[in-house]
């Protein structure tokens, strides 16, 4: 790669489309004028801020640490009998930890407490109170177990089963499931933990959520290909945006699919279909149930909280499947510019440019989402990655957009 610049060509967020307005957005003040923000993109929203999660999540408060230390004693085979779990009031500074045998939860409290001194010299002390509990979690764990086994037989006859719940108060467990009724007429014997303590409630199915392999309602900058396609991914999808009359789609580029494509995702589920586009702002939109959250890398989801147009001298953030984990600090140098792309079609966005030498964007980048930080946390949609003034050779192999069709 030479030293030029590599440039970048944006969709204008604000009023391209009828259906311009990211689902179930929190309207917002925010417009030009936005401080850029930093070169990772993602610092703004705290709470889904890798640089302030530790290996074990957010517990990083004194209450945290003692519970987590004490969890760790009850969950070894000297305490197996008595442990049911934890509850954390990290306001209050208090750890709530339920034991069959109360003695032996002091224990276990007193040994958390000890092996945390430092950090609650530090913060305060932290408050331990022990509740006496009716069921160990080895006792839950035995129940469930019983039901998951009975669940699996009578999976083709029966009521299916999605999740249970093992109280962390020791209570019992609650079985989620698509038939309250039939599952708990179909209950299997439970012992240790009594059939009284187990509650049968209507339940939702469980999928595991990825960036490749989404679910219903579904959010921006995931992978997307046309249903033809036998493997990898085509174009990214930008942002959940809803009409005037309600209805819900994804945002993508139009260069990459034709009015009328099925859309599928990574794992080759079906999930929707490319209905109206729009071709000076290089934009389509696909029919599905989507949300206003946004992958930013494979990591996290951010909530999009308004849109804003971009003016020249503003930096913004694109999350292209293929650029991971995203691409920054990459500066508008001209808020509006008219393009023909490779099919003659005449395009219209904004232009903007990286660092010398560095990618913007890659083949598979095509549709997916850009956007700044928002001073309240969250995402300022700005629009779609639509086009380079350079070719690019395929950064892997799942990168299967070489040229609009």
């Amino acid at each position: 790669m030479s030293g030029r610049f590599r440039t970048l060509a944006i969709a204008a967020a604000a009023g391209a489309l009828v259906a311009s307005t990211p689902a179930h957005a929190v309207p917002g003040d925010l417009g030009p004028g936005t401080a850029p923000p930093s070169p990772s993109g993602i610092t703004q929203r705290a709470e889904a801020d890798p640089s302030k999660q530790s290996a074990r999540g957010n517990s990083d408060s004194a209450a945290s640490q003692v519970a987590d230390a004490i969890g760790r004693l009850g969950k070894t085979t000297k305490y197996s009998d008595e442990f049911s779990g934890i509850r954390v009031e990290p306001a209050g500074n208090k750890v709530i930890l339920y034991a069959t045998d109360p003695s032996e939860g002091r224990r276990m409290s007193g040994q958390g407490k000890a092996a945390t001194a430092k950090v609650r010299n530090e913060a305060g002390e932290v408050v331990v109170e022990v509740r006496k509990s009716k069921y160990s979690r080895a006792d839950m764990r035995a129940a469930s177990a019983k039901i998951w086994e009975a669940e699996k037989k009578q999976r083709t006859g029966g009521s299916e089963i999605h999740s249970i719940v093992l109280r962390s108060d020791g209570s019992g467990l609650e079985v989620r499931t698509d038939d309250p009724a039939r599952a708990a007429a179909d209950r299997p014997r439970t012992a240790p933990v009594s059939a009284d303590d187990i509650d049968y409630v209507k339940g939702q199915p469980v999928h595991n959520v990825s960036r490749e392999n989404p679910s219903a309602p579904y959010p921006g900058g995931i992978p997307i290909r046309w249903d033809w396609y036998a493997s990898g991914y085509t174009c990214t999808a930008a942002f959940g945006v809803r009409g005037s009359s309600g209805d819900e789609y994804l945002l993508t580029a139009e260069h990459c699919y034709d009015v009328g494509d099925g859309i599928e995702d990574m794992n080759g589920d079906n999930i929707g279909s490319v209905e109206r586009e729009n071709n000076i702002t290089d934009s389509a939109l696909i029919s599905l149930n989507s949300q206003a959250g946004v992958w930013v890398n494979d990591d996290y989801v951010f909530d999009v909280r308004t849109t804003a147009l971009s003016w020249d001298g503003e930096y913004v953030c694109q999350s292209g499947y293929t650029s991971y984990p995203n691409r920054c600090t990459i500066q508008v140098v001209n808020e509006l510019v008219e393009w023909a792309d490779d099919s003659g079609k005449t395009r219209q966005g904004v232009e903007a440019r990286q660092c010398a030498g560095c990618n913007a964007v890659a083949h598979g980048d095509s549709g997916g989402p850009v956007w700044s930080t928002h001073s309240q946390g969250g995402l300022v949609a700005r629009g779609i990655v639509s086009a380079a003034t350079r070719r690019w050779k395929r950064v892997s192999p799942m990168s299967t957009c070489s040229s609009p069709r």
